[in-house]
């Protein structure tokens, strides 16, 4: 004869049955697996082992173990999901007595209640088929609220034979395991349990499974009715996306509600985030004033900014609402900064000419008589560029004011240096050269100009006839300093030739000479004469008459061509009276000089060439004074007699 078992599971997977078999008996526990792992069975006799058999759901043998000593016999098998299994034991002999049975199957598989709980805290699930001969469904719940909870496994087609059992293990936060702690087994009826004094928060598995009977097939559903949740506040202000809100508002949220009557309005929570997943709150109070559907912030928000607000409620249970969050995230935006704007006049000139600029809080440079609008209410700091040769004027603190727009200036210096030009050669300075810088005044050499302002100014130099004048120069005038340059002019030059006619006065000795410098022979050429007017002056010959001084223009890099002509002198004027110079009168006087002289020849004591006028038939003179001579003395004599 064989005893029946339909063991109950805990969500761990884990039965315990406690039996007593008798002679000629076999024992068949009857389950199905919620996983496929590997199952352990063991019966503990006690004083003797016994025979295991594991059974598929057509009888077919798995599996066997035996252990005909004292102690217990187990199996080890690794069984599939949703299976029906059977296990026998019999034990030794036929020996009568107790054994427990222990079989370890994989975890269950649980059903999610909490998730289909309502906002009161109650639901009713849809219709599920159960059998006797399975091990049942398992539901996981979480308490909502602090309270009481109904739970009933309802038989939904009052079947004949068959009813519901209802298991409810509570999960031991310090054990971390499943715990039994209710259970309705009874006959005949529907699975209740009233479960009181549930924290928030409470873990419980309920397990509900056909009561074992004639029939092993039918249906049911769970009807809970739990400790409910206050409902989620309304936020009345401000409103979802508004705009302009001051900056330390005050939030306002509909009336207290809960499903559980009599609750009373505990507590409530107000949370401030800079985003809408609530991950950067900043502000969280909890509100247990006597008015806790509206609350000041604590605090000034940004202007400008977008905030995101969440409330819930608590009942006096301290049962939470839930937050308003979970339907929208409930966004607002604070007033915009008041704005004023801000126009700077830079001075003078010159420095807006050179760039000069201006710009606030380290911005954008703008130019002088910008209006710079859209500046916060408050201090400000006004800057200004600094900018090649001008002293920048100091930053400034400025006022701005909502609505109004504030003048303020800035007034750069120009920086100056002076400049000292020296002008070389002398000659040139004597020319009448000077230097002006800019277009200006012209100076002499060695004047310092000052009060130029910092940076290129350009040096030109007078043109003066003669000279070639230097080529203009850019100069650098420094802050403060003095900067020296100079300048060389070249003077410029030219030629002069100068011909004598006629040849008797070049073999007579005829020459020129400029400006009282050397003599020179005809047709000499004089370089490096100044460009201007210069005085040729020819050399005095004895008879001859020079030709008067001339005076010449010498242009540069040009030859000048001139020429004096010789006059021959009166034969015979050797002097004047009393051996004066000669007087133009051939007389008595110039009888006894050439008397005097008379046979003298070139190399004797008493020689001199002005009495040697001629050679034999009157050529050119010998160098000798005879009688050719005095035939041309004595054709000339009494010449030139004035009147």
């Amino acid at each position: 004869m064989a005893t029946t078992y339909y063991p109950v599971f805990d969500p761990h997977g884990d039965a315990v049955v406690n039996g007593s078999s008798e002679l000629g008996t076999s024992e068949n526990f009857y389950f199905v697996p919620d996983g496929s792992a590997s199952a352990t069975f063991t019966v503990n006799r006690g004083d003797t082992g016994g025979h295991l058999w594991l059974y598929d759901d057509s009888d077919s043998l798995l599996k066997e173990e035996h252990n005909y000593g004292s102690g217990s016999v187990s199996l080890n098998y690794s069984v599939t999901a949703g299976y029906r299994y059977r296990l026998k034991f019999d034990e030794k002999y036929n020996i009568t007595g107790s054994y427990t049975a222990t079989l370890n199957l994989p975890s269950a598989a649980l059903y999610n209640l909490t998730s289909r709980l309502g906002v009161n805290g109650d639901v009713t699930t849809d219709i599920y088929g159960i059998s006797p001969r399975n091990d049942g469904d398992y539901w996981h719940y979480v308490a909502p609220a602090s309270g009481t909870l109904d739970i009933t496994a309802d038989d939904v087609d009052n079947a004949i034979g068959f009813d519901t059992d209802l298991f409810a293990y509570a999960w031991s936060f310090t054990q971390n395991k499943w715990q039994l702690g209710w259970q309705d087994t009874g006959g005949a009826d529907d699975g209740n349990l009233t479960i009181s004094g549930l924290f928030k928060g409470a873990k419980i598995c309920f397990l509900v499974r056909g009561d074992v009977g004639d029939d092993d097939t039918g249906r049911y559903k769970l009807i809970v009715e739990g400790p409910a949740k206050p409902y989620t506040p309304g936020i009345i202000y401000p409103h979802l996306g508004q705009t302009g809100v001051p900056r330390t508002p005050t939030f306002d949220c509909a009336g207290f509600g809960d499903p559980d009557s009599g609750d009373t309005h505990l507590e409530t929570q107000w949370q401030l985030s800079n985003n809408s997943t609530y991950t950067d709150i900043f502000w969280d109070y909890i509100d247990r004033d006597s008015d806790k559907t509206s609350e000041p912030l604590h605090g000034t928000l940004n202007y400008g900014r977008r905030y995101y607000l969440r409330v819930r409620y608590a009942d006096n249970h301290a049962n939470w609402s839930n937050w308003t969050s979970d339907a929208v995230a409930w966004d607002f935006t604070t007033v915009e900064r008041p704005t004023g704007s801000l126009n700077v006049t830079i001075e003078p000139q010159g420095a807006r000419n050179a760039g000069a600029q201006w710009r606030v809080d380290s911005g954008t440079w703008h130019n002088s008589g910008y209006t710079q609008s859209g500046l916060s209410v408050g201090q400000h700091t006004v800057e200004f560029k600094s900018i090649s040769g001008w002293s920048t004027p100091g930053s400034q603190n400025v006022q701005i004011n909502a609505n109004e727009t504030t003048y303020t200036s800035g007034t750069y210096t120009e920086q100056t240096g002076s400049l000292n030009v020296t002008i070389q050669p002398e000659g040139a300075r004597n020319a009448g050269a000077q230097w002006r810088v800019d277009g200006g005044s012209w100076h002499n050499s060695g004047y310092t100009q000052s009060g130029l302002s910092v940076g290129q100014h350009t040096v030109e130099f007078k043109s003066i006839s003669g000279w070639s004048t230097p080529g203009s120069q850019n100069v650098q005038i420094n802050a403060n300093e003095t900067t020296y340059t100079s300048g060389t002019y070249t003077e410029q030059t030219g030629s002069l030739n100068v011909t004598i006619q006629p040849e008797g006065a070049r073999n007579a000795g005829a020459q020129w000479r400029v400006d009282g410098g050397s003599w020179h022979n005809s047709g000499y050429t004089q370089s490096g004469l100044s460009v201007g007017q210069h005085t040729v002056e020819f050399k005095s010959i004895s008879g001859w008459y020079k030709p008067g001084d001339q005076s010449i223009q010498i242009d540069a890099d040009q030859a000048t061509y001139a020429s004096g002509t010789y006059t021959a002198g009166i034969i015979g004027d050797f002097c004047g009276a009393d051996d004066d110079p000669p007087d133009g009168y051939v007389d008595v006087w110039d009888l006894m000089q050439f008397a005097d002289h008379w046979h003298t020849r070139t190399g004797e004591g008493n020689w001199d060439a002005k009495f040697d006028l001629t050679g034999p038939d009157f050529g050119d003179i010998d160098g000798y004074v005879d009688v050719w001579d005095l035939m041309i003395f004595a054709d000339n004599w009494h010449k030139g007699q004035k009147p």
